[in-house]
């Protein structure tokens, strides 16, 4: 599953960008930390909103049939040999 974690850095420059986990370009860069981490906590609500989608769909989702072969060996043997008897000793 991918990271959902938003992240907010101070730049060289002096600004904040804000990027998600593993990405190598900044979703926004802002002049304050205040604005960077307002809008780092959008995305993260607008990625939890689609991910709680994308969830919803799929359990919706019609499920496939699965075929399952039991064993054909019968489960009962009709005129075999039969087991030969323990003997009680004691």
């Amino acid at each position: 599953m991918k990271d959902k974690r938003v992240y907010v850095e101070r730049r060289p420059e002096g600004d904040y960008a804000v990027r998600r986990a593993n990405s190598e370009r900044a979703s926004d860069v802002l002049r304050t930390q205040r604005d960077a981490i307002e809008r780092a906590r959008e995305l993260s609500e607008k990625l939890q909103k689609r991910l709680a989608e994308i969830d919803a769909k799929i359990q919706a989702a019609p499920r496939p049939r699965v075929l399952v072969i039991l064993s054909t060996e019968p489960l009962i043997t009709v005129g075999g040999s039969p087991a030969p008897a323990q003997s009680r000793e004691g």
